[in-house]
């Protein structure tokens, strides 16, 4: 739910866009991919290792970049140009890059909370005209929440939504299970009783 209210209330807006996910190999990264195709947007996705940019790959992502090995600014206009909408895991590692390839009136939706504060180059958004939107799921509305809901029960339903691959510990294993993730486990990590 929090990738599909990342994407925005209206999804039919998204057809014929272009999107930016960060980290499109982790949980809200590949669900935003998958809602976003659905949608009809072209997905431009960061990743940090092949296995990941096969993952990314799968859930339909048009173009994966490895932010380790390529210049993502440079490949993102290259590939797509400038972006309208960004699903933001990292916003003080990656705001700097969301800027540049922002498009007039690009929406940057932050989902993940950072150890300290970010920088936020105002000059440069407000230049872009783009806007910053915090989206933390416990917070959404009753309304946000509904339409979150309805689009991922509808995306479901019509098979656009994939399962993420899953690494399972037992809860006798919960230090392997914090070390995994720690480590960057792909996909994800379940604790089993």
């Amino acid at each position: 739910m929090t990738a599909a209210h990342c994407l925005g209330r209206d999804h039919t807006a998204l057809r014929g866009r272009n999107v930016l996910v960060a980290g499109g190999a982790g949980a809200v990264g590949h669900y935003a991919i998958e809602f976003a195709k659905h949608a009809g947007a072209q997905v431009v996705t960061t990743v940090s290792s092949a296995e990941k940019a096969e993952l990314a790959s799968a859930a339909g992502a048009d173009h994966v970049i490895d932010y380790k090995r390529e210049d993502v600014a440079t490949r993102v206009r290259e590939t797509v140009g400038t972006v309208d909408r960004v699903v933001e895991v990292a916003l003080g590692a990656n705001i700097e890059l969301d800027v540049a390839v922002a498009a007039p009136g690009a929406i940057i939706s932050v989902y993940a909370r950072e150890p300290e504060n970010p920088r936020i180059p105002a000059n440069d958004l407000m230049a872009a005209n783009a806007v910053i939107s915090f989206e933390l799921l416990y917070e959404f509305s009753e309304a946000e929440l509904t339409s979150a809901i309805e689009w991922t029960t509808a995306a479901l339903a019509a098979g656009a939504l994939t399962p993420l691959p899953a690494t399972e510990f037992a809860l006798e294993d919960i230090v392997d299970a914090h070390l995994a993730v720690e480590n960057g486990a792909i996909g994800k990590v379940i604790v089993r009783p």
